[in-house]
């Protein structure tokens, strides 16, 4: 599952566990993977829609299996990237969703304090 990965990850670097969201956080975040898919694009949400939120974004190919597929998008794919890296431990609360559709991970996580 995402969120053991995403907190497996923080722990790792010495952060203590997001706060779940809630579920309407975390639909928005589903449509946006569901944008990201229909459109094949990776794309960021108009900040206008995020009220205060930041977001990261990922896709990758599909690996051997789930756990191995969000494991990259975590250690790999954001850990990559210092913007998206900082959201992810810096965030109090987190929402995400990740969709797999064509051998294709589309991902979304919204953090905020």
């Amino acid at each position: 599952m995402i969120k053991d990965i995403i907190n497996s990850y923080r722990t790792h670097h010495g952060i203590p566990e997001a706060i779940d969201a809630n579920l309407i956080e975390n639909d928005h975040c589903r449509l946006h993977c569901l944008h990201m898919l229909n459109n094949y694009t990776l794309d960021h949400t108009p900040d206008v829609f995020l009220h205060g939120k930041s977001e990261i974004v990922a896709v990758c190919n599909f690996k051997r299996n789930i756990e191995e597929t969000e494991h990259h998008l975590i250690w790999e794919v954001i850990n990559s990237s210092p913007g998206h890296r900082d959201i992810l431990l810096s965030s109090k609360h987190l929402a995400h969703y990740l969709l797999i559709h064509n051998y294709k991970a589309y991902l979304t996580v919204r953090g905020w304090q």
